[in-house]
């Protein structure tokens, strides 16, 4: 069984912690103006494009359509940044990861993790023909699946 601890905070403390927000937020929105490249997201992910394109057209369908993703080169600010916190940001904590890798982090089986994901999607945060059609999963998606089935 996991052990989770609860953190509270007072209420100076969530006060300080948005206004940083909303300073941060301010700042970030000023520095960072110009339309991002598809391909610096896929290196940032490390996969290649044919990829990322599934997982935009899966995980990110009310953000930008396929072809609409399809038929840009550039991605405006706002939306790259959405497509960022919907997929996570990769990093040593949260990398992203293929069925093999997952299922090793375990120590379990293609076919129990399969079955798992089948009889509970709403906890894996994918469904079992999503977890078909992809072999890298995105790293929110890949932690999820780390939680549920480790």
């Amino acid at each position: 069984m996991k052990n989770h601890s609860l953190i509270t905070f007072t209420f100076p403390e969530i006060a300080v912690l948005l206004l940083a927000l909303l300073l941060l937020s301010r700042y970030v929105r000023f520095a960072w103006r110009k339309p991002l490249e598809k391909r610096t997201l896929h290196r940032l992910y490390g996969i290649d494009p044919k990829t990322f394109a599934k997982w935009i057209a899966l995980f990110c369908p009310d953000l930008i359509t396929p072809t609409q993703y399809a038929r840009r080169r550039k991605l405006p600010p706002h939306l790259a940044l959405a497509i960022l916190l919907r997929l996570g940001f990769p990093g040593n904590d949260t990398p992203v990861q293929s069925k093999r890798q997952i299922i090793e982090s375990a120590d379990g089986s293609y076919r129990s993790l399969r079955e798992s994901i089948r009889r509970f999607p709403d906890r894996f945060g994918i469904n079992a023909a999503i977890f078909k059609t992809l072999h890298v999963f995105p790293p929110e998606i890949a932690r999820q699946m780390r939680e549920q089935y480790g």
